[in-house]
């Protein structure tokens, strides 16, 4: 994903740092969105939260690394995204990661994503739908979810906000 395309998607982003077929423990903290055409998670540098440009749904994973059932969750957000989430029209993923929640982030952009959406569980989704460059609904669910269930809140949030997925 070039810094152009990412660029159309987020407002802010400063450069792109690298790409990853997984974000895991071991991973730079910070913030990635998943390239559907080369199947990556692209690691940006932002200046601050992420600010969405294009109209769609965007699902945010906030990820700890210190965070077991994190671990869990993983086992059913990386087969759903590249399995389901990839086909997906105007849906866009998203992960945040940091060591510990705001507080131990090597990653100032993070660090202040976790803050600006009230993050203090995790693992945490954030779906949010954008439309002109405007919120128009966030919905925020904190705990483990099957990708049954990603698949059913994903597409309940789109079909409540007027998008065909």
């Amino acid at each position: 994903m070039t810094l152009m395309a990412v660029s159309k998607l987020l407002g802010n982003v400063v450069r792109v740092v690298n790409a990853y077929d997984r974000v895991d423990v071991d991973n730079p903290h910070g913030i990635y969105v998943y390239d559907k055409d080369k199947g990556k998670w692209v690691l940006v540098e932002t200046r601050g939260p992420p600010e969405f440009r294009k109209n769609g749904v965007y699902v945010i994973y906030f990820d700890n690394i210190r965070c077991p059932a994190c671990r869990v969750y993983d086992i059913h957000w990386f087969p759903y995204v590249t399995l389901i989430g990839s086909s997906l029209k105007d849906v866009y993923f998203i992960i945040v990661l940091c060591e510990w929640f705001a507080r131990r982030c090597r990653s100032e952009a993070a660090s202040s994503t976790f803050k600006k959406y009230d993050i203090h569980a995790s693992p945490t989704t954030v779906i949010v739908g954008v439309r002109d460059g405007n919120v128009i609904d966030k919905e925020k669910v904190e705990g483990v979810k099957t990708m049954d269930k990603l698949a059913s809140m994903i597409e309940e949030f789109a079909r409540k906000n007027g998008y065909t997925i």
